[in-house]
């Protein structure tokens, strides 16, 4: 019985063996990786293709391996997977353009290709990177060229720097002119007060504020006229006062006798500032033609108050004439002022971006100049000194200077010559000597 059951178990894992074997070998059969290469010997930096192939079914994961792998050669390009189709399995290849810069032996390691959810190693290529031949017998050789002085150029500002001063002048000149036009529509604008104010009359009287029920917003715009004209010709504070504030100023100024206001006029205007503001705050209803008598009212009283202000005397016209010049006067010194810092702010502007560009000491040179920089971009003279000759190139024709002697010596400068220019303590002193060796008699 024992041995039957030994048997029984002996065949039982001689099966099992048997179905892994099978699966490995239908597995492998199904997906195996195929690695070639186009050629295995290349120049330094030619391209050398590398292709890998893998079957598969259409549900299959396949994943090719990256770029850095390929080490110690370099990747150029990797191509687009190419798919065909053979007896319901799909063909995959992947190339990649593989190069060296270096010669020598290489070795393109194993590359790991993904299959679901396991791994395939491809084979180990050798590659050979060989040298590019140079035939010098061939090759003309010449000799290494001397170096050549070539002349500075001119000093040229960039053009950048032309076009934002360019901006910068035109944008000063745009805001000037715009605020220019402004302060002329508004001077033209601005009527005389008793004008502006029967002007401002008849454009409400033009309004329908009245055929549509709104009387809040026409009551508004009276106040807001009789309160500018008094605002402009009587007291300067009438548009932000109240009404009691405003009626009391008036009668203050009628009884100290500076305007000749009449008493029913400033108990009008009372009356039509308080209804007003029952209309514009309370809502409060109007009669029937209420708002066209209070407008006529606004006219008489505006009217009146201009016939009784006074006609300036000559003191007062003088000091209008003096204060006008003085206005003037503010007004073109504001505008120097404008001027002159538009000016500081264009010239700083240039000056950063000319140091950011060239540096603060060549801005430095440009602005303030440099004596040595200017002699040395300067005109030079080349001329010939003293017998023999000596050829010398200096920046100033050097001047022949004389011997000094006194009673008691001779010239030590006896049997030569000096030349110089310039003085010692100047900043550029150049001085020539030019001196004869004795000749030693031969024994």
């Amino acid at each position: 019985m024992s041995k039957t059951n030994n048997i029984s178990i002996t065949t039982n894992k001689l099966a099992t063996v048997l179905a892994g074997l099978l699966f490995f070998l239908a597995f492998c059969a199904t997906a195996q990786v195929i690695t070639t290469a186009d050629t295995t010997s290349i120049k330094i930096g030619e391209e050398l293709r590398i292709s890998f192939e893998i079957q598969a079914d259409s549900i299959d994961l396949v994943v090719f391996p990256d770029q850095q792998s390929f080490l110690p050669l370099e990747v150029i390009e990797s191509y687009v997977t190419d798919t065909t189709y053979s007896n319901s399995k799909i063909n995959y290849r992947k190339q990649y353009g593989l190069t060296q810069f270096d010669s020598g032996r290489y070795t393109i390691p194993r590359q790991k290709i993904i299959f679901n959810n396991t791994f395939f190693l491809s084979d180990s290529i050798n590659i050979q990177v060989r040298d590019v031949a140079i035939d010098t017998t061939k090759q003309k050789m010449f000799d290494i060229k001397a170096a050549m002085v070539v002349a500075k150029a001119p000093f040229q500002v960039p053009t950048g720097i032309y076009w934002l001063v360019l901006l910068i002048v035109l944008a000063i000149a745009v805001w000037y002119f715009l605020r220019r036009k402004k302060k002329k529509q508004q001077a033209k604008k601005q009527l005389p007060p008793y004008q502006e104010a029967l002007v401002a009359l008849e454009e409400l009287d033009t309004t329908s504020y009245l055929l549509q029920n709104n009387a809040k917003e026409y009551y508004s715009l009276l106040t807001e006229i009789v309160k500018r004209y008094l605002d402009r010709e009587v007291d300067n504070a009438a548009l932000e006062s109240t009404t009691q504030e405003l009626i009391g100023r008036l009668n203050t100024l009628k009884k100290s006798g500076n305007f000749d206001f009449k008493s029913q006029d400033i108990k009008h205007l009372d009356t039509i500032l308080k209804r007003a503001d029952l209309v514009k705050f309370a809502k409060m209803q109007q009669g029937s033609g209420q708002a066209q008598a209070d407008r006529s009212r606004v006219e008489e009283i505006i009217s009146n108050t201009h016939q009784a202000i006074p006609e300036p005397t000559q003191e007062e016209l003088l000091q209008d004439t003096l204060y006008l010049q003085a206005l003037q006067k503010k007004k073109l010194r504001k505008k120097i002022v404008v001027a002159g810092s538009s000016l500081v702010l264009v010239l700083i502007i240039s000056a950063a971006v000319f140091s950011s560009l060239y540096g603060f000491s060549t801005l430095k040179e440009t602005v303030f100049g440099n004596s040595l920089k200017d002699t040395l971009d300067g005109r030079w003279y080349k001329s010939q000194y003293g017998a023999p000759g000596l050829i010398v190139t200096t920046p100033e024709i050097l001047v022949r200077q004389l011997p000094q002697t006194s009673k008691d010596s001779i010239s030590s400068t006896s049997g030569g010559s000096s030349f110089s220019s310039g003085a010692i303590g100047e900043a550029l002193y150049v001085s020539l000597s030019i001196k004869k060796q004795a000749q030693q008699s031969s024994p």
